[in-house]
């Protein structure tokens, strides 16, 4: 094993790089009131670093996104590097919650990822900033995006995998069960299928001859989700116990899908299907055989309208000035208005709508923006006002 594959060193590595980027991009004569790291590992680091460098010294403001843990991570190259070596696996770990300490202020998309830290001994404040959407992104009538890119009619039900496809998020067994329900079922997922599980699923389809009732849009411009997705009948969240990272989280599909009143069908012994049974909003598969998915899903059609209904009512609950609210509050305490914000992404976030989120809200609330990012963001993800600075 090199240095450079090497769990630890690589993530440090990407941190003190990143850093470098932002010293290169911006110097030291700006003067930020406030830094914002968005993920942990390079962002956090790298704000560290930046802030260190500061004439001032800024607000830290730490917005956890990942599992901090490689090897119960979703993507699988990822799993691989923190199941290659467990010391490494646990010093990473480790390296998340000492940078995580050095935040005055750290938040979390959910209770499970906030607990992995305070387990492992972080001792600064993780409070929740669920990735809801915004009041009026969904569109008040069904669109029909779908219906017309593949000919669907109205005796059709759709359900809707509303996110790229990775391992152990369920859509093997959402294949085998659409094989048990009947032609009106139509399967189509939101994004793409990723390398590793495509060629297995593509397969699969054509050994059960669903070719004509399996539908995979590719990726989308992030504004297409909420319309595309208010066609659907049934959001099928099949994130499959088995890690860590499915087990302990509250993902975007979940708050899209109550933007748009959409029924949810998800698996047993999970955060979300905790939520999902909480609030009354879905059906909770038991297991993830195909059989039992596929009753849930006949269950999910069955009590459609009332589940509508109920999403309607906790929707009102679950939407993003709610959220952000915590981090303005944060801001209004400690600094005078039109605060300078440093948002440090260096993360791919050109479909990234919670970066965006906090940008404008951030942005709405009377403070001054910059964005540093690896990417700049698509059109659809820019905030008028914002300044981004590309660090690549």
């Amino acid at each position: 094993m090199t240095n450079n594959d090497e769990l630890l060193f690589n993530q440090v590595r990407r941190g003190l790089i990143g850093f470098n980027r932002i010293y290169d991009l911006l110097g030291t004569k700006v003067k930020y009131d406030i830094v914002i790291a968005h993920e942990t590992f390079c962002s956090g680091l790298a704000s560290l670093y930046y802030a260190n460098h500061l004439l001032a010294n800024p607000l830290k403001i730490l917005d956890i996104v990942e599992y901090p843990i490689f090897s119960q991570r979703s993507t699988e190259s990822i799993r691989k590097a923190g199941l290659q070596n467990p010391y490494a696996d646990l010093l990473t770990y480790d390296f998340a919650v000492n940078v995580a300490n050095k935040f005055d202020a750290c938040y979390a998309t959910s209770s499970g990822q906030a607990e992995a830290y305070a387990r492992n001994g972080c001792t600064t404040n993780i409070e929740l900033l669920m990735n809801c959407r915004e009041d009026g992104d969904a569109p008040e009538v069904r669109a029909d995006y779908l219906s017309r890119m593949y000919d669907f009619d109205r005796s059709d039900i759709l359900l809707v995998y509303p996110n790229r496809a990775y391992e152990h998020c369920g859509l093997e067994s959402a294949i085998y069960a659409l094989a048990q329900l009947d032609d009106r079922f139509k399967l189509i997922v939101l994004g793409e299928v990723v390398g590793e599980l495509d060629r297995k699923v593509t397969s699969l389809v054509e050994s059960l001859n669903l070719g004509d009732r399996y539908f995979v849009t590719g990726m989308l411009d992030p504004s297409m989700i909420l319309p595309i997705l208010s066609e659907a009948d049934i959001a099928l969240i099949l994130f499959e116990p088995v890690i860590d990272n499915h087990r302990y989280s509250l993902p975007n599909r979940l708050f899209d899908a109550i933007a748009t009143h959409t029924p949810i069908v998800t698996f047993a012994d999970t955060e979300l299907a905790d939520f999902v049974t909480k609030q009354n909003i879905g059906v909770v598969s038991n297991a993830t055989a195909p059989d039992d998915l596929a009753s849930s899903i006949k269950d999910a059609l069955v009590r459609n309208l009332f589940f509508r209904h109920q999403i309607k009512a906790v929707s009102a609950e679950y939407i993003w000035s709610g959220q952000v609210q915590k981090i303005v509050d944060l801001i209004q305490s400690h600094c005078q208005p039109r605060a300078r914000v440093l948002l440090v992404a260096l993360k791919d976030i050109r479909r990234n709508d919670r970066v965006r989120r906090i940008a404008k809200s951030l942005l709405d609330s009377n403070c001054q923006i910059d964005v540093v990012t690896k990417f700049m963001p698509l059109s659809s993800m820019v905030v008028d006002g914002v300044t981004y600075h590309r660090s690549e």
